[in-house]
């Protein structure tokens, strides 16, 4: 038997049969083109946005048709970002005069994006940071032409379980069918810092034993890198933090 623990999303008990759920996961490789063939890769990368819009355009309208027209919104936004004008430019840019291959240029420039968007004192504009990643994914899937997977059709009562859920995820899930959802965790630090350093989710009275030795760690190899005699405790954290 498998076990899977996460976080829940909501409270309650729900018990039910577990459906994995894995999107699809682009993963891109850096690449460059000959001169030659960037007009060529100018086209794909169009193909490539003209086959996303006319996904989300279909989805938007099959939500629509059902009442959802809050959820359809989210759908537009992506269309929107989809046709960004200074993302757009930049990617076109890199393909034209960079001669980046159109799928790492798009990897590369929503990449940008998504670390500036995720540095944001606004917590709103933060948010956005998924958006961004579930226009990225299906523009890449697209280009990989892998057809479209969600939870929109799923055929009996199930307890679903995913690391993370996009907006596309939510928006298209298929409520009567969803007795519960445990996702692994929040990516939204990812999107801030460099580096992230996890540790496992356990009850809170308990959080300091797990995370002060992590810390305790960091601020040694800190210290050492930075030349600090690290045999002298006391000056170690004015060391890491201060000089």
């Amino acid at each position: 038997m498998t076990e899977y623990k996460g976080n829940a999303v909501s409270e309650g008990i729900a018990i039910g049969k577990v459906y994995l759920y894995q999107p699809y996961v682009p993963e891109v490789t850096e690449g460059e083109i000959p001169e030659a063939e960037a007009p060529e890769a100018i086209a794909r990368y169009e193909a490539m946005l003209e086959g996303a819009k006319k996904e989300l355009e279909a989805v938007c309208q099959g939500l629509e048709a059902a009442g959802n027209g809050d959820k359809a919104k989210i759908f537009t936004a992506h269309q929107d970002i989809l046709f960004d004008v200074a993302m757009d430019e930049e990617i076109r840019d890199k393909i034209s005069y960079d001669l980046l291959a159109p799928e790492w240029a798009v990897h590369k420039v929503y990449e940008k994006f998504m670390k500036m968007l995720g540095k944001a004192k606004d917590p709103l504009i933060r948010e956005r940071v998924a958006d961004l990643r579930d226009v990225k994914n299906r523009l890449l899937r697209v280009a990989a032409g892998v057809p479209e997977k969600n939870l929109a059709a799923l055929t009996e009562p199930v307890v679903v379980v995913a690391h993370d859920l996009l907006p596309s995820d939510t928006a298209t899930l298929d409520r009567k069918n969803v007795l519960a959802i445990v996702t692994e965790g929040d990516s939204t630090i990812r999107n801030i810092a460099d580096h992230v350093l996890e540790v496992p989710e356990m009850p809170e009275c308990l959080t300091p034993i797990i995370t002060s030795v992590p810390l305790q760690l960091l601020s040694y190899y800190i210290a050492i890198n930075k030349g600090k005699d690290v045999d002298m405790p006391r000056n170690l954290a004015k060391s890491v933090t201060v000089e």
